[in-house]
């Protein structure tokens, strides 16, 4: 929602390079400079070098069980 209202519907795009360069611009600020009050006052960098390297939400982390086999046999 944010990346829409403060940057898609405030830019007119002339070309896929300036697309590329105001979105960078737009998500590294979002990410390393802004406090985000949902995190406490820190930036989402900030939370991601104090849970160290190699750390990513349960959710991500997807193992193959007996189930996913099952499911994606039926497809091959």
């Amino acid at each position: 929602g944010r990346l829409r209202d403060e940057c898609l519907n405030e830019t007119l795009f002339g070309t896929l390079g300036h697309a590329c360069a105001v979105l960078s611009n737009w998500k590294e600020d979002y990410n390393t400079v802004r406090p985000h009050s949902s995190l406490g006052g820190r930036t989402p960098s900030e939370i991601a070098r104090q849970a160290g390297p190699g750390h990513a939400p349960d959710l991500l982390a997807i193992t193959l069980t007996t189930s996913h086999q099952l499911i994606t046999g039926l497809y091959q």
